[in-house]
C-alpha cells in the first residue's frame, strides 16, 4: 500500500514542479485531475479518492504553501 500512496505523491508532485517526465510545471488544479483521471489505470482507485478528498478538504491552505513555495524558488533562480 506505501507504494501507491508514494506513486501517486510522486506523480502529483513532479507534475506541479515540473520533474521528471514533466518538462513543465503544471497547475496543482490540473495536476489533480491528471491523478484522478488515471484511478484504476496508472494508479489505486482507493488511493486517488483518499488523494482527492484531502486536495478537496485542504484546498486553500495547499494552495497557499504551492504559492509561497513558487514565489520562493522564482527568487533563487
Amino acid at each position: 500500500m506505501g507504494a501507491r500512496i508514494v506513486a501517486v505523491a510522486e506523480a502529483f508532485d513532479s507534475m506541479i514542479s515540473g520533474g521528471f517526465p514533466f518538462s513543465e510545471r503544471v497547475a496543482a488544479f490540473e495536476a489533480s485531475e491528471s491523478v484522478r483521471r488515471q484511478a484504476g489505470l496508472a494508479f489505486d482507485p482507493e488511493v486517488v479518492k483518499a488523494f482527492s478528498t484531502v486536495m478537496e478538504s485542504d484546498w486553500e491552505i495547499m494552495q497557499k504553501r504551492w504559492n509561497a513555495m513558487s514565489v520562493s524558488q522564482d527568487v533563487t533562480r
